[in-house]
């Protein structure tokens, strides 16, 4: 530079403002320069120091690891030489997360720690240099410790996600699961919506339940939300549109005056389960205390599983058909079921179907604008169901009776199944005489008037299991051919 004495003010603004633009080995020189001429300067031999931190991550980066590692110390060396020339807090904390930056480089964890620690000692309780500590300690395989400051951060009103998620994973190393579930919950609260930070940990934490291959194959899955695991069964959609409910005398021969007069009714639209409730559903509300085990039924459990002859565990009989509907349930007990599913799933809408629901979804040929008599037709055929006339003497498996299969096909036209036979299925809907009303859908939840059962049983005949025919019980009845269904409304926008 001619004609300007060069002087460590000088030197010392390149090597910054060389740095600044990423020109580290530049910058080095300049500063290196500036401290021959005054090697007193701290802010020169960091600006050195940290531009030799630099080079050492490129070196590293392309694979010249002696490089690197030469950069490395005289990285260190100009640290120590800034470091004995700093006295403020400020200077020396900056100073010192910046040493630290170069420890963590060059993997030398111990020394790493070390930094951290007197960097607490100059500003004590830091969050983020207790965090730096803490992914040091599990950097050094050092839990317990590193558990202890995870739950000094979780406790701060202003924790993090990533202070949760820590927290959860050494609570788990640590076998402290109980404290492990409950800060991953925290942290996913924390994240996008339906993002899963650990799938591992959340996997160990919150095991899904068994969904052997046959129940797989018709559409089940497991969740397990925050702690209870659930099934959510396969759900068939019903289109928003009018269908015509109960039943026209000229077309049906056993008609109860109850199903009349035939009428049109508008209902939005719906999903509805495509099986039953089964057994192995029931079950998981059964096992997390919702939920009393069915029981014994007023007619007997004998006819529940006629080849077991364990009348006195009547819920153990049930318990060796998981994929059977389960039965001897009350109109009390299935709302008990809504409940815990509500809460174990995070969808709080599921619910029965109201009356017009369960029929429209059993018979409704929208192709044809005709309410069938029966889901696959007008005409009765027991290889297509389970009734008294099939002479089974007990309840099947869902999916007996799959769409797929041309000559035993009980599906209705939307896809649902199990819809005439069985099991009787509970509704919402308080049973009123006709005409519906659809503001009605799902009547007075607390009333204790009779509750609307479909769909007929296996212990009933074929006139029972027309899609128009309506029973009816009291909300605390339950017995070996009772069962339930879960809906849900469609989606916004489906």
């Amino acid at each position: 530079m001619p004609g300007i004495a060069p002087t460590a003010d000088l030197y010392g603004d390149l090597a910054l403002a060389l740095a600044n633009v990423g020109r580290w080995g530049e910058s080095y020189d300049a500063a290196r320069a500036g401290r021959t001429v005054d090697f007193a300067r701290a802010d020169i031999w960091q600006t050195e120091a940290r531009a030799l931190s630099e080079l050492a991550r490129l070196a590293r980066d392309t694979g010249k690891f002696d490089d690197a590692r030469q950069h490395d110390e005289d990285a260190l060396t100009a640290f120590a030489s800034a470091r004995a020339l700093i006295f403020d807090d400020p200077g020396k904390l900056a100073l010192l997360a910046e040493l630290r930056a170069v420890y963590v480089g060059a993997g030398r964890w111990a020394e790493a720690l070390a930094t951290v620690n007197d960097e607490l000692a100059l500003a004590p309780g830091a969050p983020t240099r207790l965090t730096a500590k803490l992914e040091l300690l599990r950097r050094l395989k050092r839990d317990a410790e590193a558990l202890s400051i995870a739950r000094t951060l979780a406790a701060r009103p202003e924790a993090s996600g990533a202070d949760w998620l820590a927290l959860a994973q050494l609570a788990h190393v640590a076998g402290a699961d109980a404290e492990a579930a409950q800060a991953l919950l925290r942290a996913e609260g924390m994240a996008s919506e339906g993002m899963r930070l650990a799938p591992d940990l959340r996997a160990a934490l919150f095991p899904l339940p068994e969904i052997p291959a046959r129940r797989a194959s018709l559409g089940y899955r497991g969740v397990n939300r925050a702690g209870t695991p659930a099934i959510i069964p396969p759900l068939v959609s019903v289109s928003a549109g009018p269908f015509l409910m109960g039943s026209d005398k000229q077309r049906d021969t056993e008609v109860f005056d109850d199903e009349t007069p035939q009428h049109r009714v508008e209902l939005a639209a719906f999903q509805i389960g495509k099986y039953p409730v089964t057994v192995a559903e029931y079950a998981l509300a059964v096992r997390a205390g919702a939920v009393r085990e069915p029981p014994a039924s007023r007619q007997g459990l004998i006819r529940i599983i006629s080849r077991l002859q364990d009348q006195e565990k009547p819920w153990q009989a049930q318990l060796q058909h998981l994929d059977h509907p389960v039965v001897c349930v009350s109109w009390q007990d299935t709302q008990a079921y809504l409940a815990w599913l509500r809460e174990a799933t995070g969808q709080p809408d599921w619910r029965l179907p109201s009356e017009a629901q369960w029929e429209k979804a059993a018979r409704w040929d929208a192709a044809r604008g005709v309410s069938r008599i029966y889901p696959w037709g007008d005409s009765f055929d027991k290889m297509r169901c389970n009734t008294r006339e099939s002479g089974i003497g007990t309840t099947t498996a869902v999916g007996e009776y799959p769409a797929s299969d041309a000559q035993r096909s009980g599906a209705s036209p939307c896809g649902a199944e199990d819809m005439a036979g069985n099991v009787w299925e509970w509704t919402s809907s308080l049973f009123k005489p006709y005409h519906y009303i659809s503001s009605d859908d799902h009547g007075d939840q607390n009333s204790v008037n009779k509750r609307t059962l479909r769909g007929g049983s296996w212990y009933g005949f074929s006139r029972s299991a027309r899609a128009p025919f309506r029973n009816s019980s009291v909300w605390d009845y339950f017995d070996n051919y009772g069962g339930f269904r879960l809906a849900l409304p469609s989606p916004a926008g489906s």
